[in-house]
């Protein structure tokens, strides 16, 4: 290890004394700054080159600011580890047009309803699933409804969106223990964990982590039971942290 280090130090002297400072380079262009009119020169950062104005100076906060993106630099869009497509790419939440924008971390798609919608998807993540069309028609608008796939999985809402935003609830036939009136829903939450709440949100706002059960808890009287999943398997247990009530899930019917 010796000799490397010395090797290694020899090395680090010469190239303090005689590399370049990429950073601080400038290379100059016959482009115009487009709120300026000065010229443009290219200038390193740490994700590649860019586009920069030359009458730019970090001393004068007045001078102008104006940078965009070297093409040079950006990814070829026919290259195999990146999937083709002839469509544009649409939001998944908004429907807006999505972007390649360049971050910290490489090359990604953005909508462009930023700030207001924040969605990205990485390039390797591939092309978006395919929305499928249903026959079933929309309760608000008459359209055809239709299975979209978002980062939490597949919904169904109207073909119509954004005009009609109506998204299909997937009811679990219960009645809200809270409210008494709306009915309990399957939801999808950020993280992607299924959980259970009140069809009358923000109304209402019961929540379950454990999919309830329409039926009284015959040791304490809870008025709803829950089905959770343990190592040992499905049990029907009840919420109530007083009661120690369980028992095995019957297994769901074949066929």
């Amino acid at each position: 290890l010796s000799e490397f280090y010395k090797k290694f130090e020899k090395d680090l002297h010469y190239a303090e004394k005689h590399m370049e400072n990429i950073k601080r380079m400038e290379k100059p262009t016959d482009e115009k700054c487009e709120r300026c009119g000065s010229a443009l020169v290219i200038k390193w950062g740490k994700h590649g080159s860019f586009f920069a104005c030359s009458s730019y100076d970090k001393e004068d906060p007045n001078t102008c600011t104006f940078t965009k993106e070297n093409p040079i630099d950006l990814p070829d869009l026919d290259s195999a580890d990146i999937q083709e497509t002839t469509q544009e790419e649409y939001c998944e939440n908004c429907g807006r047009v999505m972007v390649l924008k360049r971050g910290r971390f490489g090359q990604f798609m953005a909508c462009t309803g930023y700030p207001d919608c924040r969605t990205t998807r990485r390039l390797d993540q591939g092309k978006k699933v395919p929305d499928i069309p249903l026959d079933e028609l929309c309760p608000k608008c008459g359209r055809n409804m239709m299975i979209r796939h978002g980062r939490y999985g597949e919904f169904t809402t109207c073909s119509g969106y954004p005009d009609c935003k109506y998204v299909k609830q997937n009811f679990i036939g219960m009645k809200c223990p809270l409210c008494k009136e709306g009915e309990l829903v399957e939801k999808r939450a950020r993280k992607g964990n299924t959980f259970y709440g009140c069809g009358n949100y923000p109304k209402c706002k019961f929540t379950s982590a454990n999919k309830p059960i329409p039926e009284k808890c015959p040791d304490c009287g809870h008025e709803y039971l829950v089905e959770k999943f343990l190592k040992a398997g499905p049990v029907i247990a009840c919420p109530n942290k007083e009661c120690d009530y369980e028992r095995a899930a019957e297994p769901a019917p074949v066929g």
